[in-house]
């Protein structure tokens, strides 16, 4: 989870937003986010729960934008799933191909050159390393 949250959200897709709208219980962090020096799950969670509405307020007429924000959340909350269904298993795939198809927009505005980024490769394997440890848990003897 910890690549999720730091590798993916953090590193690479909250990294370039900078403003976050003020709400009632919203996590401030008064001397921004360069002064964090060790970022814990609460603080993740703080983040992700405000990212969209960010991106939508910071582009409101790029679809792709708040797509590919949504679908990458999407993905790491349903990583966060304590047991797996054919449905659930689906439903990060889907998550995972909408955030492929819309991530060329972070190519264009600058925010990336590339998307040859290891943390990100690795996500098309989730769905295969869920099964594969449920296949070996339920072949252990007892």
């Amino acid at each position: 989870m910890h690549q999720l949250h730091k590798g993916v959200f953090k590193d690479h897709l909250f990294k370039w937003v900078l403003t976050v709208p003020l709400y009632q219980g919203l996590c401030i962090f008064k001397k921004g986010l360069s002064s964090i020096t060790q970022w814990t799950g609460n603080k993740y969670w703080q983040m992700e729960k405000v990212f969209v509405g960010i991106v939508s307020s910071l582009y409101p007429d790029e679809p792709c934008v708040i797509a590919a924000s949504c679908a990458i959340l999407d993905f790491i909350y349903l990583a966060h799933y304590p047991s797996y269904t054919t449905s659930s298993l689906q439903a990060m795939n889907k998550a995972l191909k909408a955030f492929h198809d819309n991530k060329q927009v972070f190519v264009d505005y600058r925010l990336h050159s590339h998307f040859n980024i290891p943390k990100l490769h690795w996500l098309q394997h989730y769905v295969a390393s869920i099964i594969n440890f449920a296949k070996q848990a339920s072949q252990a003897s007892n």
